[in-house]
């Protein structure tokens, strides 16, 4: 829980106090939580499982204990604010948490209070192969990197970023309905929190080599296209991306040229062959490779069918890439994209001390259109200072 609502808001939407501050401040942000997740159409996941909490205080403070977190989301329940969900187990000893969702009122009362989020002082996150939250050892890099992570707020605080489009109704601070349109063109409404701008970092299978991206700012939440229409001190932007990131870096390691373009593959579709791609370099063996491939090629039931044609083109990604297959099934994406993520680190630091605001999406660099071809000489200089290789930019 990296959020809270801010005090005197816990009056407005009903939330009355325990008696007990630790047990209070920890259900100020299930409240948050609850909203936020509301917004997104999602359903918040928190665990009632005493041994979950061992060491995690570092995310939340001293008051995120087990008893607490317990007491606090009873007490909301019990107000008529949260719907539980409680989890169950699986006689193989799997299961899942337990979620909690804001009831109509809560969700209601959610819409009109305006900037009732606010991100918490945590940016470095680390989650185990299950996804779980661990705890990390504050070393010395650590520390540098949630500076750097700070540095880049501050840069993005103290700049006018929006959204200008005639079909969207800005409010700074607040809550803002931004219409979408699915790839089948049904009608989406995104809603993103303008208070939410603080940059923060999450790192995979309990290692600081794997995974780092860069999350936290309310333009990742936008599609492409939206995306282009923000301004940053009321001037266009540019949108920046490095093309076919992951397979480039691998043939730069392996000393080999990429011939072509790596997702061109004959008898499958070019966006199939690239989530393909995606697929055998984050997967941990091949028959989880095609099962993913088979869930993504599927609408809904995975068939015999949808098994083979994953088969198919997993064996041609193999033929197409022998260079680089000794990285397949092994969980590679993430150290890709932890360098991917030191990469975009050193172009907006460098760009910070410039003057020059950045917003990272994923592997894309946001900035002021008008500082694009300095962008992209930092973009080149730092690829080729991580990498050894020459990158390929694309302009969103």
């Amino acid at each position: 829980m990296r959020s809270h609502v801010e005090r005197g808001v816990d009056a407005l939407v009903g939330l009355t106090s325990t008696g007990y501050d630790g047990v209070d401040r920890v259900a100020l942000s299930v409240v948050a939580e609850a909203i936020l997740a509301q917004r997104a159409g999602q359903l918040t996941s928190y665990s009632r499982n005493r041994s979950s909490y061992t060491g995690l205080t570092q995310y939340g403070g001293r008051d995120f204990t087990y008893a607490n977190v317990m007491r606090a989301v009873d007490h909301v329940a019990g107000l008529g604010l949260l719907e539980l969900h409680p989890g169950f187990w699986r006689s193989d000893g799997s299961g899942r948490q337990s979620t909690f969702a804001a009831t109509a009122e809560l969700a209601a009362l959610g819409d009109v209070v305006p900037r009732i989020l606010v991100r918490s002082p945590t940016n470095l996150i680390m989650k185990d192969g299950a996804k779980r939250l661990i705890p990390y050892r504050l070393t010395r890099d650590a520390r540098r990197m949630m500076s750097d992570l700070s540095g880049w707020t501050e840069s993005v605080k103290g700049s006018e970023i929006r959204v200008e489009a005639p079909d969207i109704d800005w409010s700074e601070n607040g809550l803002v309905s931004v219409p979408h349109r699915t790839n089948d063109g049904d009608p989406i409404t995104i809603k993103i929190t303008t208070g939410d701008f603080v940059f923060y970092r999450v790192f995979n299978n309990a290692s600081f080599a794997q995974g780092g991206r860069a999350y936290g700012h309310w333009s990742q939440s936008l599609p492409k296209a939206r995306r282009a229409q923000i301004t940053i001190d009321a001037e266009p932007v540019a949108l920046l991306d490095f093309s076919a990131s992951h397979p480039r870096m691998l043939y730069a390691q392996a000393s080999i040229p990429l011939e072509g373009d790596p997702y061109e593959l004959p008898g499958f579709e070019r966006d199939i062959a690239k989530v393909g791609l995606l697929v055998v370099l984050n997967a941990i063996s091949r028959q989880q490779g095609v099962e993913a491939m088979a869930h993504k090629l599927a609408e809904a039931k995975v068939t015999g069918r949808d098994r083979a044609t994953a088969a198919a083109l997993l064996s041609a990604l193999e033929e197409r890439h022998k260079p680089i297959q000794d990285h397949f099934y092994r969980s590679t994406g993430l150290t890709c994209q932890r360098t991917k993520a030191v990469i975009l680190a050193d172009v907006a630091r460098q760009a910070r001390r410039e003057g020059i605001v950045t917003l990272p999406v994923h592997d894309e660099i946001i900035a002021k259109a008008r500082h694009e071809s300095r962008i992209i000489e930092l973009m080149n200089d730092a690829w080729r200072m991580r990498t050894g290789a020459d990158p390929v930019i694309k302009r969103g």
